[in-house]
């Protein structure tokens, strides 16, 4: 082989890895933002899921509470029967 060609065949490769490496920096960065958003979704999520709660209180506090002693009781009768077997 040619000197000319041995220097254009290492001027690709360098090329090539150069650009691989590039696009796995822009995709590190790009990952790191999308949980960045990620975060920031949960956090608005249990904000809403708060809200929701407060509006329900606000709006009917003898339901929830029926809610309540009727999920403590379904509980208690499910931890009941499966003590029994």
């Amino acid at each position: 082989m040619s000197v000319l060609r041995i220097v254009v065949i290492l001027s690709l490769a360098a090329g090539v890895l150069c650009a691989v490496t590039q696009l796995r920096a822009e995709t590190a960065r790009l990952y790191y933002e999308m949980s960045r958003f990620d975060r920031y979704a949960a956090q608005f999520r249990a904000e809403l899921r708060e809200k929701r709660l407060a509006l329900a209180r606000l709006q009917d506090p003898a339901l929830l509470r029926d809610r309540a002693t009727s999920f403590r009781y379904r509980t208690r009768l499910a931890t009941n029967s499966g003590a029994r077997h």
